[in-house]
């Protein structure tokens, strides 16, 4: 049977399979075809029939096959072209690379808030890797199910959104001998999940229950998506309005060459959706209406080079640093992050000077060349204890700048517990335990992840989303939402080499923080604004670890109320409250 004998061959069938009366049609874009075959089988892939595929009387690029399954029973089926197999890249469920016809009801959407973009804190993760190294012997380590049971500890941290890399179906073969472990791949099957990520037999059902368990936690849950060059905009949006419509994800972070950026901003059904761009116009993007919550963010890769070379104390790299600690990006959100996967991790980042993807066999040629590291003085792995204590402080400094800017804060999964990739700054085929997140217990890990559930409180009593909606960026008195320090209040002078600056946040008329940020080798002072009558400044954290202690507990007033000593390459938060009697030197 062909098309035309149930259709007429006018009738232009959708890829994937289409449903009429009581048959099915198969139709796939035939381009790099020779003689593709349909193959039917059983569930265990055993061949039932096999039907040569016949090119579309009108559309010549399409092949189709009718089946009618009464006639013909089966569970399965792939394609075949010259002894090669492949599976169908519209399919919705495929297992063990056999596509099945059956597709799950859609995610009933769970009622309650979500986060909109600007309140948005990211915390990014590969589904396999996060969880693989999973302590004892949980069967659903690196799995959907898996990241199901660590909900609770990315909320804990204080994170409210999860961006997850891709998790629909790829092609993991190099052609090197390596496997593709990240799923940033040319062929893929973008309306199936990726098989390999469930514990169950049933991938669909298994990442609708991690759906509706991340917005029972009251966050929102973003995906990846790779288009590579060629990728045609209708296909690109038809991808994006399924993960949206059928699953309920709340937002994607496109990547590749073959992204159309305008006909996914501009198509009406993904109007809802949080859309984040690693390029875009800003002059093209247009203006968000009056009241309603931006949902188009951009990459920031300024503010990871900057930061770094802040981070590092290189001097003159404080006026690039605040430009990029003060830029909330106008129409478009601003996306920041100091570390992210195409790179070294945070703890990498101040361990080694140079790149080391040696694991990758191409002789260390891949992965950016310039990753603005430093070792800190010795090259990976080291006892030296000052070194050590080094390193700790500026991961703890390179937090606090993603928390505490005012774009979009992005944290890759791991950083917040000394994750290391041995130096490799392009893990993208170590499916083993260099690209996975350690769940080692260590000294380091529980400091730095107690330091990171303090930073973010310390985000939320800035409001600094607060802030980034206030366009008008001043308080009802007169008095900016934020601005700029240095030597003199109110004011940071343009030629100071010095890496230092202040950044005071002002929430309401008596709730100001001052954050000091100084990457110098030596202590910086800082002039102090004058609080309000009543009031004094407080330290409310620090990464100087010899500083006042770091308890729940309000602190002491500052004995100088109107100049502030930072010790070298640290990071300090100063709060106003109401004045005491007692004092910390």
């Amino acid at each position: 049977m062909t098309i035309d004998d149930i259709t007429g061959n006018t009738f232009l069938p959708e890829p994937g399979v289409t449903v009429r009366g009581r048959t099915l049609i198969f139709a796939i874009d035939n381009r790099g075809y020779s003689s593709p075959e349909l193959v039917l089988t059983d569930e265990t892939g055993g061949e039932r029939q096999r039907i040569r595929l016949q090119v579309h009387p009108v559309l010549p690029a399409l092949s189709t096959a009718v089946v009618e399954p009464e006639k013909t029973p089966f569970e399965a089926y792939y394609y075949e072209d010259r002894g090669r197999r492949f599976p169908d890249p519209h399919t919705e469920q495929i297992r063990g690379g056999l596509c099945f016809l059956r597709t799950t009801a859609p995610v009933v959407p769970v009622s309650g808030k979500r986060p909109v973009l600007d309140d948005m804190m990211i915390y990014k993760l590969h589904i396999k890797g996060f969880t693989a190294a999973a302590p004892g012997r949980d069967p659903d380590r690196g799995t959907f199910r898996g990241l199901v049971s660590r909900l609770s500890y990315i909320r804990e941290l204080g994170f409210n959104t999860i961006e997850m890399m891709p998790l629909y179906a790829f092609d993991d073969r190099l052609g090197n001998g390596r496997r593709n472990y990240w799923g940033y791949a040319v062929r893929n099957c973008y309306l199936a999940p990726q098989d390999a990520y469930a514990a169950s037999d049933d991938p669909a059902a298994e990442l609708h229950s991690l759906i509706t368990a991340i917005h029972q936690e009251g966050m929102a849950c973003l995906t990846e998506i790779c288009f590579p060059a060629g990728t045609p905009a209708a296909e690109a949006v038809r991808v994006a309005r399924f993960w949206h419509e059928r699953y309920d994800i709340d937002g994607f972070r496109f990547l590749g060459a073959g992204v159309p950026e305008r006909a996914l901003r501009e198509d009406i059904r993904l109007s809802r959706a949080v859309l984040l761009f690693e390029q875009a116009d800003r002059a093209d993007l247009g203006r968000t209406e009056a009241g309603m919550p931006r949902r188009i963010g951009l990459e920031n890769g300024a503010f990871r080079h900057c930061l770094r070379a802040f981070l590092k104390g290189t001097p003159g790299s404080a006026g690039a640093a605040l430009a990029a600690m003060t830029n909330d990006g106008g129409t478009a959100v601003t996306i920041c992050d100091m570390a992210n996967v195409n790179g070294m991790t945070l703890y990498d980042a101040v361990s080694y000077d140079r790149k080391h993807n040696e694991i990758n066999g191409e002789h260390n040629a891949d992965g950016p060349d310039n990753d603005n590291s430093w070792n800190c003085g010795a090259e990976g792995p080291t006892r030296n204890s000052t070194v050590l204590a080094l390193r700790k402080r500026l991961i703890k400094n390179a937090l606090a700048f993603v928390l505490l800017s005012p774009g979009v804060p992005l944290l890759y999964a791991g950083d917040e517990r000394g994750n290391s990739q041995n130096g490799c700054n392009n893990a993208y085929a170590s499916d083993d335990p260099v690209g996975w997140v350690s769940w080692r217990r260590t000294a380091l890990s529980a400091e730095l992840t107690a330091f990171t559930k303090r930073l973010t409180a310390v985000r939320r009593l800035l409001d600094l989303p607060g802030l980034i909606r206030d366009r008008s960026g001043k308080l009802a008195g007169g008095m900016p939402r934020l601005s700029v320090h240095g030597r003199e209040a109110w004011y940071r002078s343009g030629d100071d080499e010095t890496p230092a600056f202040a950044l005071m946040y002002a929430v309401d008329e008596e709730s100001w923080f001052y954050a000091a940020f100084n990457s110098s080798p030596e202590p910086f002072d800082f002039a102090l604004p004058i609080p309000p009558e009543g009031m004094a400044w407080q330290r409310l954290l620090s990464t100087d670890e010899a500083s006042c202690p770091e308890t729940g507990e309000a602190a002491p007033d500052l004995t100088d109320q109107r100049r502030f000593r930072a010790a070298p390459r640290c990071v300090t938060i100063l709060a106003i409250g109401r004045r005491k009697e007692e004092s910390c030197h």
